[in-house]
């Protein structure tokens, strides 16, 4: 692959052209679960080889609001407050494929399964001597027209940025920091019962380290 230059397009599949031990650095902010729909194209996840997939779509409510009160999702506020945020995705019958958008998985254990997938691809690529910096934020749980049905605790944070670490350091990352990306002048929030977020989580990976000289 040529070096120097912005290589653009699904970063599975990208990751999958690169050869083992070849980048020095990786570093990303992947979509937030149920924060944001980026009207990408739908990716399929955890396929069986040579499936002749068969896929049962459905429509599913993400949030559900209306526009008199202060719940409703800042998501949706793009030009204008709508009062439901629907996404369309579908499971294959024959192999349980998913087929949609990395962000919006029904539930919060599929999206880590599906980052991790990807991580996986980013420390075969890494350069012994590499890092992986992991920009994150959390969700909060009951907020999708499906609650209840995910393991959700409504209206508590999930603590999805330290699921996804542990993940990672049972797959063999080695977590050396976690950072606090402090924002002070963030936006305001309009709920009423909790402190608004001014933060997110930066997350320092090593692939290895030698433990001489470490303190």
């Amino acid at each position: 692959m040529e070096i120097n230059k912005i290589h653009q397009g699904n970063a599975l599949e990208l990751l999958k052209q690169l050869p083992d031990n070849f980048i020095d650095m990786g570093i990303t902010s992947p979509p937030y679960w149920r924060q944001r729909d980026y009207k990408s194209e739908p990716s399929i996840w955890n396929e069986k080889e040579n499936c002749k997939h068969q896929w049962n779509f459905q429509e599913r409510f993400l949030h559900r609001g209306t526009i008199n009160t202060p719940t409703v999702h800042s998501a949706l506020n793009r030009g204008g407050l709508e009062t439901e945020w629907k996404t369309k995705d579908a499971f294959c019958l024959k192999c349980g494929a998913w087929l949609g958008q990395l962000g919006l998985e029904p539930s919060f254990e599929m999206y880590i399964t599906n980052l991790c997938t990807i991580f996986n691809q980013v420390e075969r690529v890494l350069k012994k001597e590499g890092s992986f910096w992991l920009n994150i934020g959390d969700t909060y749980g009951g907020s999708g027209g499906d609650r209840g049905k995910t393991g959700e605790f409504e209206k508590s944070l999930l603590g999805i940025p330290f699921r996804i670490a542990t993940a990672m350091i049972d797959k063999g990352w080695r977590l050396r920091n976690t950072i606090i990306w402090h924002k002070g002048s963030c936006m305001p929030q309009s709920v009423i019962d909790r402190f608004t977020n001014d933060f997110e989580y930066l997350f320092f990976f090593l692939k290895w380290f030698s433990p001489q000289g470490d303190t």
